[in-house]
């Protein structure tokens, strides 16, 4: 890496550590000052919700300090005339943006790192699991009254189906490991007939019941991200595939991403440097910050609605922010050379 590669990114790192530790403060300050007010009411702290809602508006959060450190490191180059000094070296000013944009890789490899350590991992805010689970498939039937997140579950039923033969179990209770159930106090029977009573029965399957009962127990939006695509393949593996599900995982993706492409939009911004005050600089990183969001949320939104393939839904703001970055390019280059 260059040295003035290395210069720009060790200064706009700097700011975004300030803004991000300035900016926590204080959604922190707010965050406990709501839940001291809900904790009036009940009499106890919600320190789960807390965390979990101080945890969501500092992931939130990122896309904002991004802009802003790149934004703030635009007024420091043009107060130092730092882009005077690298144009009298024969650095051009596109070959400068390409730090900035360097700058908003790292940026979406930190915020994705981030979201991969969510607290209270695979657990729903409201609720910690779904009673019962019941799915059917074209060859699996499974039926669970009651069920623990460690994989016990009581008054179980399971059809598997084997070209002609219908296999089922029944049980009080049964244990779900990796690749195999364990079947407690039951009947076994294929074809509902030519029953036999068991003591302990042990089956191994093709399949992994534990993340069944994962699926169905915790909230994907709050698992990490490589946990909750093993959990997507491996409930694929039965049968149950969910557009909204996938769409909860390409997102985890996606919301980081937003860093590195909304650099792509301050690239105006980078040659009118003169005229951006501090204040500006706010309002400029506000409004491209919610106008990516309410795009950003629109696609999740049309997708989860089934309006638009949820393959695409989570990327449509990329797709906007990138063919403004390639026009203005184009714009920009007709406009240096006289073309056009």
């Amino acid at each position: 890496m260059l040295l003035r590669d290395r210069y720009l990114i060790r200064n706009m790192s700097g700011f975004f550590i300030i803004l991000l530790f300035s900016v926590c403060l204080l959604l922190l300050v707010a965050q406990t000052f709501w839940s001291f007010i809900d904790a009036r009411h009940t009499g106890v702290f919600p320190w789960k919700t807390w965390m979990i809602d101080f945890y969501d508006s500092f992931h939130a959060v990122f896309p904002f300090i991004t802009i802003l450190s790149c934004l703030f490191m635009f007024s420091e180059m043009d107060r130092s005339k730092q882009i005077l000094v690298f144009k009298l070296h024969g650095i051009s000013e596109l070959q400068i943006f390409t730090t900035f944009v360097f700058f908003g890789f790292l940026c979406t490899a930190f915020a994705f790192a981030v979201s991969s350590f969510p607290p209270y991992p695979g657990q729903h805010r409201n609720r910690t699991r779904i009673s019962p689970v019941n799915f059917t498939t074209d060859r699996i039937f499974f039926y669970a009254e009651d069920y623990t997140k460690d994989g016990y579950v009581k008054s179980v039923i399971l059809k598997l189906k084997k070209g002609d033969l219908i296999l089922t179990w029944q049980a009080k209770e049964a244990r779900l490991f990796v690749r195999r159930i364990v079947f407690y106090d039951g009947v076994f029977s294929h074809n509902d007939s030519e029953q036999r009573d068991f003591d302990s029965f042990t089956l191994f399957v093709d399949f992994d019941p534990l993340a069944i009962i994962e699926y169905y127990s915790s909230a994907n939006d709050r698992q990490p991200f490589f946990k909750c695509r093993s959990i997507l393949k491996s409930v694929e593996q039965v049968g149950i595939k969910s557009g909204f599900d996938w769409l909860i995982l390409y997102s985890k993706i996606s919301y980081p991403t937003l860093n590195f492409f909304l650099i792509m939009v301050l690239i105006p911004f980078f040659f009118k440097i003169k005229d951006l005050s501090r204040v500006k600089m706010f309002v400029i990183a506000f409004i491209l910050t919610l106008f990516t969001y309410v795009l950003y949320s629109t696609g999740i939104s049309l997708g989860k609605a089934g309006l638009i393939p949820w393959q695409i839904s989570p990327w449509i703001s990329h797709f906007v922010l990138f063919c403004f970055f390639v026009t203005y390019l184009s714009y920009a280059g007709k406009k240096m050379y006289n073309l056009g």
